[in-house]
């Protein structure tokens, strides 16, 4: 579908853009973390070109990011996506953004997760 997608839409579309997160979220929850986060990453740089930074689907896919990078195994780097992002969420959601909230409390949980694999 991915493939189809781009074909008739092009890379740059928000439906192409939109079924590559879904794939990238379902191959991570098949249980490849790893392939998942790649996937992600380049979504990443793809969804900021065409949509902008600031873009609640572009933020919305870093979230993802972070989330399937600490699931593959990089605490750490995980806490410093969720750190970023949890700035970026406040400058352009309001306070009470359920986004914000759950990236504030995914953000503690790689805290925590990083804090441990250093020990």
């Amino acid at each position: 579908m991915v493939a189809d997608r781009t074909r008739t839409l092009g890379a740059d579309h928000a439906d192409t853009l939109a079924t590559r997160h879904s794939y990238a979220h379902w191959t991570g929850k098949a249980g490849d973390p790893a392939t998942a986060r790649e996937l992600y990453k380049q979504l990443v740089a793809d969804g900021t070109r065409a949509l902008g930074a600031d873009h609640a689907d572009t933020l919305a896919t870093r979230h993802e990011d972070a989330h399937w990078t600490g699931e593959a195994g990089d605490a750490a780097t995980a806490r410093d996506l969720c750190t970023a992002l949890v700035a970026d969420q406040a400058r352009v959601f309001e306070p009470d953004h359920p986004g914000g909230r759950i990236t504030r409390e995914n953000h503690v949980r790689w805290t925590e997760a990083a804090r441990n694999s250093e020990s």
